[in-house]
């Protein structure tokens, strides 16, 4: 019993790292890119080895998920990441996620509070979108043709909201949002693409999301109040992009 007892004890400290060594071999990654974790383990004999019963220490939690030795970058954030084997500690490793798509690396996703402390909230890009606007447009929209339409819609919307003038030039910016409509138009009719369901509902939900944002724009529609309006005939001079260079990156 007693040799017994010896025997068991040094199995359990063979279990017991001295220290844990974590590399990750891509530290800049784009959402839903994959890269190799390593987790090396050094115990009291000097032998090393690949450690199990690892718990991940992940902040934030939600950034990446990890299953075996891939690591997958899920929200564009900075990532720190530390393993934990019993109660030793890895060192902790520092990683970067972005989002790009198609070459076009999206602003990150503005804090709430300070985004809508304001009118126009945050435009990091400078692009004439406000960030968590134009970030909404590219994850739900899959298209390009249908991301630049509504880009084209929402900086239209964004420029509204900063004139100081908008009732005294209600007509004019009407005029300008309906080419964001006639643009659609244009492709459905002409270019045999889908039209983009519930594309002015969407517009109001996703700009005008607060009280001052909504009352700037009650106050623009209520000095259109009692005009009557058309779109007339669409042309491809309502899209404000190269729409064949667009189509084309989805052939």
């Amino acid at each position: 019993m007693v040799i017994i007892a010896v025997i068991l004890s040094c199995a359990c400290a063979e279990t017991i790292p001295v220290s844990l060594t974590l590399k990750i071999a891509t530290t800049t990654l784009n959402r839903d890119q994959n890269t190799t974790i390593t987790l090396k383990a050094t115990y009291d004999d000097d032998t090393i080895k690949t450690p199990t019963n690892i718990e991940w220490l992940i902040n934030p939690k939600d950034a990446v998920a990890i299953k075996g030795t891939t690591l997958t970058a899920i929200k564009d954030t900075n990532v720190t990441i530390q393993a934990k084997v019993g109660k030793t500690l890895s060192n902790k490793v520092k990683l970067t996620i972005y989002w790009e798509v198609n070459g076009y690396r999206l602003p990150p996703e503005p804090d709430p509070k300070i985004n809508n402390a304001t009118l126009l909230g945050i435009d990091a890009n400078n692009n004439g979108v406000r960030d968590d606007v134009e970030r909404k447009v590219y994850a739900t929209y899959k298209k390009a043709i249908d991301r630049a339409v509504m880009m084209q819609a929402f900086k239209t919307e964004q420029a509204m909201l900063a004139d100081p003038d908008l009732v005294k030039n209600a007509r004019e910016w009407a005029e300008k949002e309906d080419k964001a409509l006639n643009c659609r138009r244009y492709l459905h009719f002409y270019k045999n693409t889908k039209r983009i369901p519930k594309m002015a509902q969407t517009i109001d939900d996703w700009q005008f999301n607060t009280e001052k944002r909504i009352m700037k724009y009650y106050q623009y529609d209520q000095a259109l109040s009692g005009g009557v309006y058309s779109l007339g005939k669409p042309s491809v001079n309502d899209c404000e992009f190269d729409v064949e260079k667009v189509l084309e990156m989805e052939r």
